[in-house]
């Protein structure tokens, strides 16, 4: 598609006058409203991974732990969780056009529909995620390779505890892209952070 625009562009000199890439202030504001939500998320997951990684560091260093294993299991389930959140993202990023389109159009029963089947689905996938991490983690701990007994008792033991409320992340995550979908970016990203900093 771009190949086509540039061809067409070359043919047709006008099309990059300066006049059509003017920056419209006001537009432009509300394109960044729209993406605060997502982009204060990040940079609270990044926040909260540097504290977490310095403090399994210090305080792992004063345990039989080591710093080692610490890093290690946490390396680990928070890549188990990354597998749970894309599919919950997915859902969540397949709703919010729908959900956008008919708010705009004033179709709320068809809103509250396509945020109640969302949600029924992102919980769905985060029980089963829940299930898994309260009664498997050894075995998926195992699955990223092999360790001795302290290895697997931290790991084990930060797993159940790192991702008790996963039941729960799919909801809120899903609620602040709600937020956002309708126009109500501040209200979206305040929900964003109270998954990563606030709680």
């Amino acid at each position: 598609m771009s190949l086509l625009y540039v061809t067409y562009g070359i043919s047709k000199p006008s099309i990059f006058e300066k006049s059509r890439f003017r920056l419209d202030f006001k537009e432009a504001l509300k394109t960044c409203g729209m993406g605060i939500s997502s982009s204060s998320n990040q940079i609270a997951i990044t926040f909260v991974q540097i504290v977490l990684y310095n403090s399994l560091t210090y305080y792992g260093a004063q345990t039989v732990y080591g710093t080692d294993i610490p890093l290690a299991a946490c390396g680990i389930v928070i890549k188990t969780n990354a597998i749970i959140l894309a599919v919950v993202v997915g859902i969540s990023q397949g709703a919010q056009p729908i959900i956008g389109f008919n708010y705009g159009a004033g179709q709320y029963p068809r809103v509250r529909e396509a945020y109640l089947l969302a949600v029924k689905w992102a919980l769905a996938i985060s029980a089963v995620g829940f299930f898994l991490f309260q009664c498997f983690p050894h075995f998926i701990i195992s699955l990223f390779g092999d360790g001795n007994e302290l290895y697997f008792e931290f790991s084990v033991l930060f797993m159940r505890v790192y991702l008790f409320m996963v039941l729960v992340n799919g909801v809120q995550l899903l609620s602040s892209s709600f937020f956002t979908a309708i126009g109500k970016a501040i209200k979206g990203a305040l929900l964003a952070l109270t998954r990563q900093i606030f709680s």
